[in-house]
């Protein structure tokens, strides 16, 4: 551009670089529009400005953004035509202060430690290809007003015309820009720049205010390396290609004190350093108009936060990784209590687009998500996390989520590993997750409160993934009863406290389990304070008998352990270690336990497990039901603790199978068979040293060669009536099938059997003192038989070498060796 046909003619002048004024209000200056060069209809006034609005020093302050018009400015004395500059400046100078139009034809450097200095109200046009670069330990300093703005222009108003400002290396508080219009620019980068932009830093600072960046190609403004803007006030970055650019250390320049829209892309783009946001960093992410973009994973060491309103949005597989004490603080609210929410998104909204926000290594209160929408996040792992989820706490951290949204992630919603802490959890929706609304190692599984909501997953579920530890010993954890099951994807180990809340589900992955151990309990009442009833569910993830290992109390004398108002389903797929068998529930290793009002159903083997030196201090009003096995498998000490006010019918066999011990039922303890409405089936002989009693209408029905041996200060009652007489059977309808009664040694008047039959025994002699019988009573022992059938025995019916025998109304049937016999 060579200059005007008229030198006087300020505005023609302006009008040939293609002025167009910006969008905006400024107080002191008229009201900008987007217009054409003859477009005349802005104010008169010779300077541009509606002089009612000026305020007294002229500063242009107010409430809009950017610099002000340069149209209605008159041209300067002297400037007949532009001043040329094609060389580079190596000592201080001065632009503006004889002429107010400079032509830059190539690429020009400050250099040498020199400060350019631009006047109020000069015009700098660029050649094609043309910059103004400012190098380590030079400034520039273009300080225009509202009534005199400087404008750094293309000679044609062209995108990427000229090739751009460029800061390189220049750390001087002299950089100071106000009231200046970047446009135009943008064009090839030499090898000193990297990305087209207008205004670029590298490794430099500035301070901005009442600047206006536009129609250049690329971003408006990049920031690269440690750039700094020492200000970015009320300035206008639009009509770009994309509105910014910088590294994840400078990204908290830019503010909501300026506008960023009407770009091409309204964004600003964000690209990680290797080391991340320092730890000494202390920023805000403060744009609320358009979203910052992050391009790939960013490290965040320092304390970061993001303002109420903002958008994150995240490039495929880019996250925000806060570690090493580091945090990450969004807070959607304003002061004035307000709700202004912040959302993490991806630039694709496509589940699983970008990582999500991790949080690791940082014991920080300042963690805080709150007010927040995170979506389209878990694309992947975090390096050494186990899943892919939105948000993920693990390696010791803390958070805080409240009043959140969760949503859209490619794998869970929320992940939580072990030993971390969730302060709080409440008033969130964790919903259209893939893979379910959480996955939390064990020792952390009691951070999700029924305040929050976990359903419209594509399973709604929160997967709990047992560590060694499982619940640890120092720990009182509650599962409370939120909207989705709670999943146990193995055998999770209980030494502390684990409380399930009524209403809850529980579901368990194959052969998975909870084992509550070594003085840990397990509370799982499904009763609210009002005692209305909402059940708690144990169940497996398929329904299918068998599935996963049922509940296993060993090594736990507590009080604590209830089961009441709960349903235990579709476990016993195999015997826990060293138990014996499979089962829904089992009681061992001097465990105590109490089962109330209970369902235990559907197990692959038996419903309970019950071994020795257990304590069962209560099992009423439970129905024990379907279960393949039977009801109930149990050692013979603890064979007393099935009541008649429960229900064992409807298994595949209705029976509770009684495994003798070597002591029997002990010298000293009493035992009682309540007539439950199934059978007792001993396994094998039984010896009785202690009190045994069998209550009217029971069956007791033996195993193979089993029986029962009365020894010495043991006792046998078995009394019953004649509607409910008690009846010893084999479990095969055959003469000679098991042992039958034997009573050795025992002179107790509690020896009894009365009102009851006794049939297919005989199988072979208890001692050598004695033959095959179905009762048999020696060596000193006494015992009352009234009202008895004895029958069907491959021996005698009643054999004995003792005087203290007493037989009333006894019927003898089909005895092998005849009614009865004495030695």
């Amino acid at each position: 551009m060579t200059g005007t046909d008229d030198p006087t003619n300020r505005r023609a002048l302006l009008r040939a670089l293609g002025t167009v004024s910006i969008a905006g209000s400024v107080a002191g200056c008229s009201e900008l529009s987007l217009s054409s060069p003859e477009d005349d209809s802005r104010t008169d006034d010779p300077n541009g400005t509606d002089a009612d609005s000026v305020t007294d020093d002229g500063s242009g302050g107010g409430s809009g953004y950017g610099a002000c018009a340069l149209d209605e400015q008159e041209p300067g004395p002297d400037c007949d035509a532009p001043v040329e500059v094609a060389a580079s400046v190596s000592s201080d100078t001065v632009w503006g202060d004889t002429c107010s139009h400079y032509r830059v034809t190539n690429e020009i450097q400050v250099t040498n430690g020199a400060n350019l200095t631009i006047e109020p109200g000069t015009a700098v046009s660029f050649a094609n290809g043309a910059s103004l670069h400012v190098r380590d330990g030079s400034s520039l300093t273009a300080q225009g007003s509202c009534e005199e703005p400087i404008r750094l222009t293309g000679e044609q108003a062209t995108r990427g015309y000229w090739n751009g400002l460029v800061f390189d290396g220049s750390n001087s508080l002299d950089n100071r820009l106000r009231h200046v219009t970047v446009e135009y620019a943008g064009g090839a980068r030499s090898h000193h720049t990297v990305r087209a932009a207008g205004l670029e830093l590298l490794d430099s600072r500035v301070a901005l205010e009442r600047c206006t960046i536009r129609e250049n190609a690329g971003e408006g403004i990049y920031l690269r390396y440690d750039a700094a803007l020492d200000a970015f006030d009320q300035c206008l970055v639009t009509g770009n290609e994309t509105a910014a650019a910088c590294r994840d250390r400078s990204a908290h320049h830019f503010d909501g004190g300026s506008e960023y829209t009407g770009n091409d892309k309204d964004r600003v783009r964000v690209a990680p350093t290797s080391g991340g946001i320092p730890g000494s960093a202390d920023v805000e992410w403060g744009v609320t108009d358009v979203p910052y973009v992050l391009t790939e994973v960013v490290s965040n060491y320092g304390r970061l936060t993001v303002a109420p309103g903002a958008t994150v949005s995240f490039e495929r597989n880019a996250g925000i990784d806060s570690r090493n004490g580091g945090s990450l603080t969004a807070v959607g609210m304003n002061g004035d209590e307000s709700v202004a929410p912040i959302t993490f998104t991806g630039e694709q909204k496509t589940r699983g687009y970008w990582r999500g926000l991790q949080f690791r290594d940082t014991d920080r209160t300042e963690n805080r998500l709150e007010h927040v929408v995170i979506e389209y996040g878990g694309a992947e792992s975090y390096h050494h996390s186990t899943v892919a989820a939105n948000v993920t706490v693990r390696s010791g951290s803390r958070l805080r989520v409240n009043d959140a949204t969760v949503r859209e992630s490619g794998g869970y919603g929320v992940c939580v590993s072990s030993n971390e802490t969730v302060d709080s959890f409440h008033n969130n929706t964790v919903t259209k997750n893939a893979s379910g609304a959480a996955w939390v190692r064990s020792s952390s599984s009691h951070y999700f409160s029924d305040t929050s909501t976990y359903v419209g997953n594509d399973d709604d579920r929160i997967d709990v993934v047992p560590t060694n530890d499982g619940v640890p010993e120092t720990v009182s954890d509650s599962w409370e009863a939120v909207d989705a099951r709670y999943v146990a994807t193995d055998v999770l180990p209980v030494y502390g406290d684990l409380t399930i809340e009524p209403g809850a589900t529980v579901s368990f992955a194959q052969d998975a389990g909870l084992d509550v151990r070594n003085d840990g309990s397990l509370r799982a009442v499904g009763l609210n304070q009002d005692e209305s009833v909402d059940p708690i569910t144990f169940t497996g993830e398929q329904k299918t008998r068998g599935y996963w290992r049922g509940l296993q109390f060993r090594d736990t004398d507590r009080t604590d352990n209830r089961l009441a108002h709960a349903v235990v389903e579709y476990g016993g797929a195999e015997s826990y270690y060293h138990s014996t068998v499979a089962a829904n529930v089992t009681v061992r290793a001097g465990s105590r336990l109490r089962v109330d009002s209970s369902t235990i159903r559907e197990s692959g083997g038996y419903g309970v497990c019950v071994s020795s030196n257990e304590s069962v201090d209560s099992f009423h009003r439970n129905t024990v039901t379907k279960n393949a096995s039977g009801a109930a498998w149990v050692r013979s000490p603890s064979s007393g603790f099935f009541p008649e006010t429960s229900t064992y019918v409807g298994n595949d066999d209705d029976r509770i199978d009684v495994i003798p011990t070597s002591d029997g039922i002990e010298e000293g303890s009493s035992v009682t068979w309540e007539a439950v409405d199934a059978r007792y089936v001993v396994e094998d002989e039984l010896e009785v040293r202690g009190d045994l009693a069998i209550e009217a209408g029971a069956t007791v029905s033996f195993e193979s060669n089993a029986g029962v041996e009365v020894r010495s200060t043991g006792s046998l009652d078995a009394t019953g009536t004649a509607d409910t007489p008690i009846t010893f059977t084999g479990e095969q309808q055959t003469a000679g099938f098991w042992r039958g009664l034997s009573y050795r040694e025992s002179d107790r008047v509690e020896n009894r059997l009365v009102y009851a039959v006794v049939e297919y025994a005989g199988s072979e002699r208890f001692n050598h003192r004695v033959e095959p019988a179905n009762v048999a009573a020696y060596i000193g022992s006494r015992l009352l038989i009234e009202n008895t059938t004895i029958r069907n025995g491959a021996g005698y019916g009643l054999y004995t070498n003792a005087s203290n025998v007493s037989t009333t109304a006894v019927t003898y049937q089909n005895n092998a060796l005849g009614g009865s016999g004495t030695a």
